[in-house]
């Protein structure tokens, strides 16, 4: 049980850490698209200027907007795909957890069913000296166990 806990507090910690969309990345990303925007209004500016001095300046801000809006969606793009690539990992993720809880289930209770197939008494003990398992041999010959510890189930003590 504890293996399976510590086991279980490494996933989860390795889980969200590991590919989280940070906002400084969000922010970065569109500080650029601001900025490569910013430069494209001055290139049209230029443009309109030296290459199409028939370009009004409203056919300059269309262009721009047109742009600006392709670059939103691109980033747009790329958040919703970084964001579908982590929930792709969180299912897989659970699919595998899943998959482990199932062959740990399936090995405990054959497992269970060894040990309740002994004829000689058996039985588990954690740190705190409590019964945590009796196979039924064990069970036959000193009766159920719940929530007693060993000493006062085999010896009737309250102290070790």
């Amino acid at each position: 049980m504890i293996k399976l806990k510590a086991m279980d507090n490494l996933i989860r910690k390795e889980f969200h850490t590991k590919d989280k969309i940070k906002s400084g990345n969000l922010i970065f990303l569109l500080s650029v698209i601001f900025i490569i925007t910013l430069i494209l209004m001055f290139i049209f500016q230029w443009l309109k200027h030296v290459i199409w001095p028939h370009m009004s300046i409203w056919e300059s801000h269309i262009i721009t907007n047109v742009v600006f809006t392709f670059l939103i969606t691109v980033a747009a793009y790329i958040i919703m795909h970084k964001q579908n690539l982590w929930l792709n990992r969180a299912v897989t993720e659970i699919e595998n957890r899943k998959r482990i809880e199932n062959a740990l289930l399936y090995e405990r209770n054959k497992f269970i069913n060894i040990l309740d197939a002994m004829k000689d008494g058996v039985f588990i003990v954690n740190k705190d000296c409590e019964i945590e398992y009796a196979n039924p041999a064990l069970v036959k010959e000193f009766g159920y166990f719940t929530g007693r510890k060993c000493h006062e189930y085999f010896h009737g003590k309250k102290t070790v």
